[in-house]
Parts: C-alpha cells; structure tokens; sequence
C-alpha cells in the first residue's frame, strides 16, 4: 500500500460518506412516502448503515493521514483486524443494495434493467478481473521473494 493509496481511501471514503448523507437530504422532502414503501425503507436503512460505515472509513484514513503515519503503518493497524477488507466490501454491498432499493422504489421495471445490465457487464469483466488477480498474486509472491532476499542480505 502506497502513501498516495491511503490519501486516495480517505478522498474515496469521504466521497461515499457524502453520497450516503446526500441522500438524506433529498429523502427530507419525500419523507412521508417512508410508511408506503418497502424499496424506499430498505434503502434508508441501508443508505444508514453505509453512511455509518464509510465515516468510520473516512475518520480512520484521515487520523492515519493527520498523525502522518506510513502506508506500511496504516497497512500494519488493517493487519490487526482480518476482517477490515471483508467490511470494506460489505459496506459496498451495501450502498450498491440502497442504491438498487431506491430505483425499485421509483421503478421496478428500470430496476429489473439495471439488474440485468449490472449482470451483463459483470460477466463482461471476470475475466479482467481474474487476471488482475493473477498479477496481483504475482507481485505479491514477487514481493516476497526480495523480502526473503534482503533478509538474507542483512544476515
């Protein structure tokens, strides 16, 4: 993980966290259809837990940034918590849930095509994706060896 990296996650995260607090700012004139509609309780509740989530995102890149710690710091307090990276993918789930609710809410038919279309484009980029992948585990074995390397180096 790059500094540059940790600066891009708080700017990311802040960004999600205004999508998701935007959001409640626009159901502020719609409130009343809160109690008629399943699609928009769902998404407000799930546009809550999201919100909730990628502040606490926001508030632990923009400590890490203020107490200008390395990235390799950084990576270190996400290494104490295995589960970091599955709750960074869960709240992305999430938003992208209330984002899906809240189309159903105006429209189940554009939801349908968005459901569709969202699915047709995912097929479009496994493959992408298994190969960034590969590289990925590529450098990270490639990484790896020059750590065992340079420990070698400094015996």
């Amino acid at each position: 993980m790059s500094d540059k990296l940790v600066e891009h996650l708080k700017w990311a995260h802040t960004g999600l966290t205004a999508f998701c607090a935007s959001y409640f700012f626009v159901l502020l004139s719609g409130y009343k259809q809160l109690n008629f509609s399943l699609m928009l309780l769902l998404s407000t509740t799930l546009f809550a837990i999201a919100l909730v989530m990628f502040s606490a995102f926001t508030l632990f890149h923009v400590i890490a940034i203020e107490k200008k710690l390395t990235a390799e710091d950084v990576e270190k307090a996400l290494g104490l918590n295995p589960q970091a990276q599955k709750l960074t993918n869960i709240a992305m789930r999430i938003l992208v849930a209330a984002v899906l609710c809240l189309v159903g809410h105006f429209s189940l038919w554009i939801l349908a095509i968005t459901l569709v279309v969202s699915y047709l484009m995912w097929k479009q980029l496994v493959p992408y994706l298994a190969e960034l992948d590969r590289l990925s585990k590529e450098h990270e074995k490639i990484k790896n060896t020059n750590k065992v390397t340079d420990e070698d180096d400094n015996v």
